[in-house]
């Protein structure tokens, strides 16, 4: 059966995510530091959460294996969801310049490791990861399917909650006071709500 428009939409939008990921992704490589925790649980996370954002959603999209969970979503709010992850790109792309040689994806802090505190980070302290909720709600109406389009959304939140604290710890241990003053002035994913 063929896939809706929307599931295409949304590979289109992977492709993009990717491409803009991928440079800082490599830099994060080659400037490692000192891991904070775990190697192996960070991986695991990292892989639950690319299973949930990446892998189904790509098999829903180009194998018939998924397709008895299949449903519909009115176009309305497909151009919405669409709308939705255009947002999320360009917040994530927002993040990624405002963190510039900060960024790692792993849980680590670089030898000279400063606290980023302006730009987005002004607003909100991990704006990645609410770009990532914008991505994963789209998600669940672009990729029109029980298991793929709701798998974003489920293994973003169990990252997060998993995670976030993790690196919270982590922030603080390293900045002290100067990450808790920043933490009691931002909110965590969503600026107007502090």
């Amino acid at each position: 059966m063929a896939k809706p428009i929307s599931a295409y939409v949304y590979f289109l939008g992977w492709i993009i995510l990717w491409i803009l990921r991928f440079p800082y992704i490599r830099q994060s490589v080659r400037t490692s530091g000192e891991l904070y925790g775990s190697e192996r649980y960070d991986q695991f996370l990292v892989g639950f959460l690319f299973l949930g954002t990446s892998i189904l959603p790509l098999i829903y999209i180009f194998t018939s294996w998924l397709e008895f969970a299949d449903y519909a979503v009115p176009y309305p709010l497909v151009f919405l969801c669409a709308l939705l992850y255009f947002l999320g790109l360009v917040l994530l792309r927002k993040a990624h310049l405002d963190l510039g040689e900060q960024y790692s994806q792993d849980l680590e802090i670089k030898s000279d490791h400063v606290l980023v505190t302006g730009g987005i980070y002004g607003a909100i302290r991990h704006p990645m990861y609410a770009a990532g909720f914008l991505l994963a709600v789209a998600q669940i109406g672009l990729v029109q399917n029980w298991i793929a389009g709701f798998s974003g959304i489920l293994a973003l939140s169990i990252f997060y909650h998993l995670r976030v604290p993790r690196e919270e710890a982590m922030m603080s241990d390293t900045f002290g006071e100067a990450y808790l003053s920043y933490k009691e002035d931002t909110n965590a994913l969503i600026p107007f709500l502090h």
